[in-house]
């Protein structure tokens, strides 16, 4: 990062003494203005919402008029200063350095170098290329990776979550949470080092990319774009699309920003799938309420979008669930009791999820009063999947628990028991004294994703 500033700011100066004055900002300029031949572009920006999108052309297009930019023959540099929505268009291949704070900051198919060095500002990066870097204080990292390789990714961010969607090919991973909890969903990793609040492994094989995320007081959470099966990607359950869980985060963000950034949030998802698909799932989604909110991705509320929502409401039909103790794989585990205790934490944090129908701990001790089974002790899925046929359930909860030191590390599997198929997995680690709000967010992730495969 060092040594691309050095270049910029070189380039910078080389430019506005030979080549170029600085150019004034007219007020409520508007007007697209074409910047040719660009390769580098900085941004130092404050009090700013800032859109960068990666586009075919060569040229930079600047929409928003910033207060002053200045270029040689392949730099740009931007000053922006509380500007409500500022958006530019930059070759694909350009690379890209911001600074902002006390703001957000979106980008959409940038596939060059992105760097970003970040204070009090929300980032969505969608769909980048093969080299990030992005550094955030009381921010959250989101990022969607579609496909492509991962050459080097990295997040660090403080105070806040980072929330990553990516493909599930080789990748090498490097989780880091310092006082907080990670989440794996799905993807099929390999530890490979174990420390207090670090998870180091792999996804496939080791010999890939990198992908480095650290947070401080805050959650790591990573998803898959989509789940290999053989030679092909499958498209049910949670791999049911990174739209729809693009479109919930971006949802809630929309109603605490202003209006402007959220018509131009709703443009970059309306890009993201074909017109017909995305007007059906756009209609089901409703924001939290804000300063400046709208009615989610629709606008004003509307009878006929109030009559989707219901209508996709009563489609799903809850599946009976049955949440087994979780296997205890060391001592220290078994001495604290936590394989029952686990499934009790995750019993309560799915129990009012309108997809799941928990079938209750005294039927299923009744039903195994008639069998030759008992609740406690049996460690096989094999003779999981009987308990549960015997209690008529569609899905079992099952996996395992380990401590290690301080930390616990919870494995879990969705099963359905039609098929015998695992529909989903999920890894998570904590500290002890965040065990709960992991489960909670383990828990929650598990009831979106039996959500995703529950409607008729």
């Amino acid at each position: 990062m060092k040594k691309l500033l050095f270049l910029l700011s070189v380039s910078v100066f080389v430019g506005a003494c030979t080549t170029a004055p600085p150019y004034q900002a007219e007020s409520g300029g508007q007007r697209p203005q074409d910047v040719s031949g660009i390769r580098y572009v900085e941004i130092i920006g404050s009090n700013s919402n800032i859109v960068i999108k990666g586009d075919q052309q060569p040229e930079v297009i600047l929409y928003d008029t910033p207060q002053v930019y200045e270029r040689d023959e392949e730099t740009l540099y931007l000053e922006v200063d509380s500007a409500e929505n500022f958006r530019l268009k930059v070759p694909r291949n350009a690379y890209v350095y911001v600074e902002n704070s006390n703001g957000t900051l979106l980008f959409s198919d940038v596939i060059g170098n992105i760097e970003a060095d970040l204070t009090n500002t929300e980032v969505f990066v969608i769909n980048a290329g093969e080299k990030l870097e992005i550094e955030t204080t009381n921010g959250p990292i989101n990022i969607v990776k579609r496909s492509g390789l991962i050459v080097d990714y990295s997040a660090v961010s403080t105070n806040a979550d980072i929330h990553a969607i990516i493909p599930p090919e080789n990748l090498n991973i490097n989780l880091e949470a310092s006082s907080g909890y990670f989440n794996i969903n799905n993807l099929p990793v390999t530890l490979v080092e174990r420390d207090a609040e670090e998870f180091i492994g792999y996804i496939g094989s080791e010999d890939s990319g990198i992908l480095e995320l650290e947070t401080t007081n805050g959650t790591i959470t990573l998803e898959p774009v989509g789940i290999k099966s053989d030679a092909h990607m499958l498209a049910t359950g949670v791999t049911s699309g990174y739209q729809e869980i693009l479109k919930r985060r971006v949802t809630q963000f929309i109603g605490t920003v202003n209006e402007n950034f959220a018509a131009t949030l709703r443009g970059i998802l309306e890009e993201l799938e074909p017109a017909s698909a995305s007007e059906s799932k756009l209609t089901s989604v409703s924001p939290q309420s804000g300063a400046g909110s709208t009615d989610g991705l629709t606008g004003p509320s509307n009878p006929s979008v109030d009559s989707k929502n219901v209508q996709a409401k009563a489609a799903i039909v809850p599946l009976k669930t049955v949440v087994f103790p979780f296997v205890e794989t060391n001592p220290p585990a078994k001495e604290l009791g936590l394989g029952p205790a686990l499934s009790e934490m995750l019993i309560t944090a799915i129990a009012n999820s309108p997809a799941v129908t928990v079938i209750e701990r005294s039927r299923i001790n009744s039903i195994l009063e008639e069998s030759e089974y008992q609740l406690s002790g049996f460690t096989s899925t094999e003779e999981s999947i009987e308990i549960g046929n015997l209690l008529n359930s569609e899905i079992i909860i099952v996996g395992s628990v380990s401590r290690f030191g301080q930390r616990i590390e919870l494995d879990a599997r969705v099963i359905r028991l039609e098929t015998g198929e695992v529909l989903f997995t999920q890894y998570g680690s904590s500290p002890e004294d965040k065990l709960r709000g992991m489960v909670n967010t383990l828990g929650k992730d598990i009831s979106t994703s039996i959500t995703d495969i529950s409607f008729e």
